[in-house]
């Protein structure tokens, strides 16, 4: 898994808050991580400022992955591309309908999600195969949370 120093501090500015954390891509700001409990924990402490989480996980294991290669888009137009820096992205987006594909080895999927105007912000869980990339194990309860919609 690659993990740059922008990912470090993306991690430690959480602590800061949502806005800092931001990184622009296209039209769309964000910010990925949650490597390891302490950065999960700020990633969740953060999630109430962001309107849409994205979750990376293993289909049978129920590991956390990192690394999937994300597109966001809406109707034709091509908002953003990232690489997750984590199984956990926010994003700070307006209200309407995306298109997120996500593509992790050989392993792809797309999901199409409803950013509300206001309330709750969604949860996309995006499910990969186990495969070579070491996914992080979860505990009982991100498993739990990993399937709620």
């Amino acid at each position: 898994m690659k993990r740059s120093a922008l990912g470090c501090g993306v991690a430690i500015a959480l602590l800061a808050g949502f806005a800092q954390a931001q990184q622009p891509a296209g039209d769309v700001r964000y910010t990925c991580g949650g490597v390891g409990s302490d950065e999960r924990r700020m990633m969740e402490s953060a999630r109430g400022d962001a309107r849409l989480e994205l979750l990376f996980v293993t289909a049978k294991r129920g590991g956390y992955v990192a690394g999937a290669q994300v597109t966001v888009s809406r109707g034709n137009e091509r908002l953003a591309s990232f690489e997750s820096e984590g199984p956990i992205c926010l994003l700070d987006l307006p209200a309407g309908s995306y298109r997120i594909d996500a593509k992790l080895g050989d392993a792809s999927s797309t999901q199409t999600v409803k950013v509300p105007a206001s309330g709750r912000a969604p949860r996309a869980i995006f499910r990969f195969p186990d495969g070579p990339w070491n996914g992080i194990e979860a505990s009982e309860e991100e498993k739990r949370q990993a399937r709620e919609p």
